[in-house]
């Protein structure tokens, strides 16, 4: 199962606490409590994180992550995830890590409603060749603390970087991170079809033009325009 649109709703529907400065354990409990129930049934590695204090509270058992770091019995820091990220990614990793940060402290949020944030990167080991999408998805928190569910999955991106953030229910629109000028600056996206989204989502897979064919039961020809 793919977390991609499950997680947010999920999440969104779940009862939470009006949250204060002395509730955000509770939170931290609830949403635990429903990670380590549903984290088995996705593909991808999950973890839940809080953001401003730089900490782990939960990694899933599965996926990319449990492969890349070693096993740990305390909770793990924000510097941890560096481990999974190339050495050739590590300022860019940084710097992307630091503008998700600083999006929760701007005094005048520029996306209204958001729904996540995503960035891409090259994982340490398998000879630098396999890029990883994180998906950050912001969860109720309060000014000491921001929760975020987090997922890893393959990315079909050919560069890392590429942060952008997505309002929730808008899905012609995303906001790119100029790092430059630190500003969030809204870009259309290209609309595409049903068809064209399942090939995106299979290309994913790393599979050949053949193979993502069968999957699909399409002609390889029609492959061919988006190779």
């Amino acid at each position: 199962m793919n977390s991609k649109d499950v997680i947010p709703q999920l999440f969104r529907s779940l009862p939470v606490p009006l949250v204060t400065e002395g509730d955000t354990d509770v939170c931290v409990i609830l949403y635990l409590e429903l990670l380590k129930t549903i984290s088995e049934a996705f593909d991808e590695s999950v973890y839940l994180i809080d953001l401003i204090r730089q900490q782990f509270h939960f990694i899933s058992s599965k996926g990319i992550i449990p492969d890349l770091l070693p096993p740990k019995e305390e909770l793990l820091s924000h510097f941890d995830f560096y481990q999974i990220v190339h050495k050739n990614d590590f300022p860019l990793v940084e710097m992307i890590l630091k503008a998700v940060i600083g999006y929760f402290r701007l005094p005048k949020k520029p996306i209204t409603d958001l729904a996540y944030f995503v960035f891409d990167f090259l994982i340490t080991g398998y000879r630098g060749k396999i890029r990883m999408s994180n998906k950050i998805i912001p969860l109720p928190g309060n000014h000491q603390s921001q929760l975020a569910f987090g997922c890893l999955a393959r990315s079909s991106a050919k560069t890392s970087g590429n942060l952008f953030a997505y309002k929730n229910g808008k899905e012609d629109m995303r906001y790119r991170y100029f790092a430059g000028e630190k500003k969030w600056l809204p870009e259309p996206l290209i609309q595409v079809n049903q068809l064209e989204w399942q090939i995106l989502n299979v290309s994913k897979q790393g599979l050949t033009g053949e193979q993502m064919a069968y999957i699909l039961n399409i002609k390889h020809q029609y492959l061919r325009v988006w190779q």
